[in-house]
Formats: C-alpha cells, sequence, structure tokens
C-alpha cells in the first residue's frame, strides 16, 4: 500500500459527517416513539442504511490509517477498532467499548432477518457522538 491519501480520506470523513447528521435530523425531528420509528418502514430503513455507511466508513478509513501508518493488516473488523485503540488512534477503553459496532455491522449486512428493531434505533440515538469521535481521531491521524 502507499502512503495515506489524504483527500480520499477527507471525502470519506465529510460523507461520515453528512450521514452522521442525517441520522439525527431525522431522529430530533421525528418526536415519534422508537415503536413508531419502526413501524414507518421508510424512515426505520433508511436509518439502519445510515448506520450501516457510516460503520463502514468508520472501519475502511481505520483499516487504512492502520495498514499505512503501522503496517497492520487486521483480520475483521473487531480487530480494527481493537487495533486502533492499541495504536493510539483512539482512546483504549473508547476502542474497547465500540468492538460490538463491527459485530452489529455484520447483523445489518449479513443476519439483516435477525436484527433486533429496537436495539438498533437504540445505537441510532447513540451514534453521532460515537461517530464523530471517531470521525475527530481519524483527523488528526491523518494530519499528522
Amino acid at each position: 500500500m502507499g502512503p495515506i491519501r489524504i483527500e480520499t480520506m477527507k471525502d470519506k470523513l465529510s460523507r461520515l459527517n453528512e450521514t452522521i447528521n442525517f441520522i439525527e435530523d431525522i431522529l430530533e425531528k421525528d418526536k415519534r416513539s422508537d415503536k413508531e420509528l419502526i413501524e414507518d418502514k421508510t424512515v426505520y430503513y433508511a436509518i439502519q442504511h445510515m448506520m450501516q455507511i457510516c460503520i463502514e466508513i468508520i472501519l475502511d478509513v481505520g483499516g487504512h490509517i492502520l495498514a499505512e501508518e503501522f503496517k497492520i493488516s487486521s483480520s475483521d473488523y473487531k480487530s480494527i477498532i481493537k487495533n486502533l485503540g492499541d495504536k493510539g488512534i483512539i482512546e483504549k477503553d473508547f476502542a474497547e467499548a465500540q468492538e460490538k459496532m463491527a459485530s452489529f455491522r455484520n447483523v445489518l449486512v449479513h443476519d439483516y432477518d435477525k436484527i433486533d428493531d429496537l436495539q438498533t434505533i437504540f445505537y441510532a440515538r447513540e451514534a453521532p457522538v460515537i461517530f464523530r469521535k471517531f470521525g475527530e481521531a481519524f483527523l488528526k491521524a491523518i494530519k499528522r
């Protein structure tokens, strides 16, 4: 692999920010209960999809930083997050708390028939703060 393509990473992080804003807009403007949001399939599936995109961006950018800066090829998505903590890109305790994100991504992509709808909405409500923390850490890393 070559050096980190800063503009490409910034573009991905810009998309992450746009997607976070989309999730926030839906959840802040739409004051329906979690159950009502789930029943509105257009809104609910949009939330699911935006969550998947955010997680994919985090794993993509994180994996790229690890490969280019530390020559680490992570064996799976969970190890990307763990390795980001081990290398100080994100705080180690934050990394440990977020390792389940990779499992959630796999459910969204592969085990979609096993998705816990209420858990998805819960994650979506927590996600903007978490995703922004990754984005800020990644910006610092690519500017070094």
